[in-house]
């Protein structure tokens, strides 16, 4: 926490898809702001990049990668909260965009954070 209303935190997300001829994996990484608009209820914004690699189906051997910028963008509430720990709702969004393809990853989430 940089002051009790902003917290400065590395983020990370990811998504992957199994077909029967490739396994293909994108990992989102940013630094992000978090602040707290009220006790209760954040808004947090992040810059980064993704990772997009595809490997064969045994994942024996990578067939290309690709790394790319990237944005999150996430909103919560913080449900239940004592001195060590809290328990939040929170809607994120996080997108890369690769020579050929953009990737979203859109997520509720129940966090524990502590």
């Amino acid at each position: 926490m940089v002051n009790p209303r902003l917290a400065i935190m590395w983020d990370g997300s990811g998504i992957g898809n199994t077909s029967i001829n490739a396994i293909v994996v994108s990992a989102i990484n940013v630094a992000a702001a978090q602040y707290f608009v009220s006790p209760a209820i954040w808004l947090k914004g992040g810059l980064g990049f993704g990772r997009l690699s595809v490997s064969d189906g045994d994942g024996s051997s990578a067939l290309s990668s690709d790394t790319a910028p990237a944005v999150l963008l996430a909103a919560g509430v913080e449900i239940m909260r004592s001195r060590t720990f809290a328990l939040d709702l929170s809607l994120r969004l996080a997108t890369v965009s690769y020579d050929r393809v953009n990737l979203t990853n859109a997520a509720l989430n129940l966090g524990f954070n502590w």
